[in-house]
């Protein structure tokens, strides 16, 4: 139901690399990107013997996990993720592989701005390719009251973080749209340093590389509930055996409202879904990544388009109606933005356990990968859009479907914290439609919190405590 406004505002510039820059690996002989059915992303090396103990102990192999715990390992921690499916392959591969701090301010701002450094350097900083670039954002406006709407943000936001956030006209509009467009658009919002990477190949390679520094990563292997010791975390209780820790970190996106809900901690979070696909035009289109009214889209590294819609799907679920009063007011908000879907999700969801104890099968093991159905609607609807707007887009072919879920908050803010009742327990998720654009450094604010170091930014933004209060 939650979703933040920047969400439907951002885009992005020119990919200018070819299928080659990758470096092969989910790449076909033709260039194209391939994808595992079941999966989504790119798969890994695993270990399989656990350790006896760890410093930490990484709830979660998604993005936000992986990157946690590369930070914990370049500060000499001793780490392990712990991964119910396969890394990455939920939510993290089924992004639509924007990274932008378009619409930002405040704690969103603060960690995606800083993200952006990670993302800049990410490649060089490990010798491999993330499939990251620096491509830019360009969101197009219609109206002078967009262009104030934008120009006011700009001013905001310059006031907190060093954007580059400009409105453009003329010839780099032009440059922008790609070709001839159906639409007379006035102006454009425009940052250079935003970017985009390919959601299937990011997170699997910086696994790849955390495990390179000594972390170690079980797939297949849920994280059943933990132990304590002195009301201090003590060990991670897995299918396959329990590892002693002195800390432990839930990074486990949609899942982590129902891991954390077992040791009767509740946190504010619903999961939205949404659907993307890959498109083939027969002509260049529009620029890197972008928005224009309902059209929204990033160019794939194989040439081809991302494609989606501006409006993420709400399955109504149990939770729905616990969690009503804290997501009504931005129900409220984002009424015309947020469609509510009762399906069989809901049946689904009812179904699943809510309580079990460490000996017992959880409903992690029972859905290793959530994999979450295309909405064939929306996504006809969104390519619509594209052919409508774009010339060079017409008669473009869907080459390929699929959802992801985003776990949303009710202020879209992240929780970053730990948990008060647990010491040695911290919780890193709720990103709300944009986690490519904050995860790194809102997973090294995590690893500043379990180091007992100066944190990068005011962790107290990012608290469990601040629904409460």
């Amino acid at each position: 139901m939650a979703i933040s406004r920047r969400s439907f505002l951002i885009g992005a510039g020119s990919i200018g690399v070819g299928a080659a820059a990758v470096g092969g690996y989910l790449l076909s002989r033709d260039g194209k990107i391939l994808f595992d059915d079941k999966t989504y992303a790119m798969p890994i090396t695993t270990d399989y013997t656990l350790p006896e103990q760890v410093d930490v102990a990484v709830i979660g192999g998604g993005l936000a996990g992986i990157i946690t715990a590369l930070e914990l390992a370049q500060k000499g921690i001793s780490v392990a993720v712990f991964e119910k499916g396969k890394v990455a392959a939920e939510q993290s591969s089924r992004a639509f592989g924007w990274v932008s701090s378009a619409g930002d301010l405040g704690p969103t701002l603060a960690l995606s701005h800083q993200s952006k450094d990670f993302w800049h350097k990410i490649n060089q900083r490990i010798e491999a390719d993330t499939s990251y670039r620096m491509i830019g954002s360009t969101t197009f406006l219609l109206t002078d009251e967009q262009i104030a709407e934008q120009e006011q943000w700009i001013k905001q936001a310059k006031q907190e973080a060093d954007i580059d956030a400009k409105i453009i006209t003329g010839a780099k509009l032009k440059e922008r749209l790609g070709g001839p467009t159906a639409t007379d658009w006035k102006a454009a919002i425009y940052q250079e340093t935003d970017g985009g990477l390919e959601p299937p190949i990011a997170g699997p390679t910086l696994a790849e590389y955390a495990r390179s520094i000594g972390v170690k990563i079980y797939q297949d292997c849920a994280v059943r509930g933990i132990e304590t010791s002195g009301g201090k975390v003590s060990a991670v209780v897995t299918e396959k055996g329990t590892v002693l820790c002195d800390a432990a970190v839930v990074a486990g996106g949609m899942w982590s409202r129902r891991f954390l809900g077992n040791l009767d901690i509740s946190i504010p979070q619903l999961g939205l879904f949404s659907s993307v696909q890959s498109v083939k035009a027969d002509k260049p289109g529009p620029l890197g990544v972008g928005s224009a009214g309902n059209a929204a889209w990033r160019q794939q590294v194989d040439g081809e388009y991302s494609v989606s819609y501006v409006s993420p799907m709400s399955p109504i679920v149990p939770d729905s109606f616990k969690l009503f009063p804290e997501f009504f007011g931005t129900l409220l908000d984002y009424f015309d933005t947020v469609d509510l879907d009762l399906s069989n999700d809901f049946i689904k969801t009812a179904q699943m356990a809510t309580s079990w104890d460490n000996d017992e099968m959880t409903p992690f093991e029972k859905l290793r990968v959530f994999n979450i159905r295309a909405d064939e609607r929306k996504l006809e609807e969104s390519v619509r859009h594209m052919e409508e707007e774009f010339q060079n887009m017409a008669g473009a072919k869907v080459t390929k479907k699929w959802g992801g879920y985003i776990d949303a908050t009710p202020d879209s803010v992240p929780i970053i914290d730990e948990v008060d009742a647990i010491p040695g327990l911290f919780i890193c998720t709720g990103f709300s439609g944009h986690g490519l654009a904050m995860i790194p450094a809102a997973s090294k604010l995590t690893a500043d919190l379990i180091a007992g170091d100066q944190p990068m930014v005011d962790p107290s933004h990012y608290a469990l405590a601040r629904f409460s209060a």
